[in-house]
């Protein structure tokens, strides 16, 4: 577990282990916690699968505590491998942000052949929450929304490819992977900024329906680390751009520690933060007073499993991007312009 030759890391006073070894130590501990937090919430779903649609988004996004983590863990222990595992890491986050998106339409509107009439039947607000004059319907919000947060597949992918490439053409000491490796920092935060704030914006419009499934804890849970590592990652990179850090005799702190290891630890251990956070947002306690109540059958965890890995649903959310442009766009259904089905008028429904 000790520190390469090329990291110029010397042992810490009075202590028999590098700084290196230290953030391993210590990264271990969290990745742990990490792990065995997710892995009882997942199992908690999975025994309890009674609503596939919801609880399939639910253990995505929860599946991307210890895939973070172990990648973060991962980077910290073979630094001369970040430059491949760390677009993992932001490939899934991506992933995980389309899956929170889809959770809210499942809590919205389930039906999918029935969207396009509830948007279009749904009276527009404006910013300050006001009816505008001249009310068309949401539809056309609803599909700028998808659209905002879908794309962060499209540049994420892309993202990635162009790191990969990028590690293979340049040398790690060339500034120009320094310069495109913080270009692309900044390109995946717009991107991952543009998403959320996506769902932000849908959160606000539906706050009063996704309150009785804690939508506003889940947004937060997850909002506030993904804006946090963008800015953390941004300022790394700018500091390693600029040479803001430079070793110095006795050299306790090695270029990679400051440069790979520190961001990567402390991802971690933001992590274990909000991993604490979704045992209240995204637990299964709702699920399991169905199943002991026996009002609705539950599927065996095999399948439950493997309808997770099922990537449909998304796929088919990509297709929609495109359909947005053109004329063929009701693929969730024809557009009706009638009131809204009892069964979806939630806002009547709270009122009363």
């Amino acid at each position: 577990m000790g520190s390469s030759t090329t990291d110029y890391a010397t042992k810490l006073p009075s202590v028999s282990i590098t700084f290196h070894e230290l953030l391993i130590i210590l990264g271990i501990v969290a990745c742990v916690v990490n792990c065995l937090i997710a892995v009882y919430l997942i199992c908690g779903h999975l025994y309890h699968w009674v609503k596939p649609n919801e609880q399939r988004q639910i253990l995505r996004i929860t599946l991307w505590i210890p895939i973070t983590s172990l990648c973060s863990l991962f980077s910290i222990y073979f630094y001369h491998a970040e430059g491949h595992i760390y677009p993992v890491t932001t490939s899934y986050e991506g992933f995980a942000v389309v899956a929170l998106f889809l959770l809210y339409m499942e809590y919205i509107c389930p039906i999918p052949t029935e969207r396009a009439s509830y948007f279009n039947t749904l009276e527009r607000r404006n910013r300050s929450g006001k009816k505008p004059k001249g009310d068309k319907g949401s539809l056309q919000w609803y599909r700028a929304t998808w659209i905002r947060v879908f794309q962060i597949l499209f540049f994420l992918i892309a993202s990635t490819v162009t790191s990969w490439v990028l590690i293979a053409l340049t040398c790690p000491l060339d500034s120009i992977r320094r310069t495109v490796k913080m270009v692309i920092s900044i390109v995946q935060g717009l991107s991952t900024f543009v998403a959320v704030l996506g769902i932000v914006m849908f959160e606000r419009r539906f706050q009063h329906q996704l309150s009785q499934h804690h939508g506003l804890l889940k947004l937060w849970s997850f909002k506030a680390i993904v804006i946090i590592k963008i800015i953390q990652n941004i300022l790394f990179d700018v500091h390693s751009k600029t040479g803001v850090f430079k070793p110095t005799p006795p050299y306790h702190i090695s270029w990679n520690d400051f440069t790979i290891g520190l961001p990567e630890f402390i991802l971690i251990w933001e992590m274990t933060v909000v991993v604490m956070i979704f045992l209240q947002g995204y637990d299964s306690k709702a699920y399991k007073e169905m199943v002991y109540c026996g009002t609705v059958p539950v599927t065996p965890t095999w399948k439950a499993f493997l309808t997770v890995l099922d990537p449909r649903d998304v796929f088919s959310g990509v297709w929609y991007v495109f359909t947005c442009f053109t004329s063929s766009t009701f693929l969730e259904g024809p557009v009706s312009y009638q009131s809204l089905p009892v069964e979806y008028n939630t806002d009547e429904e709270n009122k009363s």
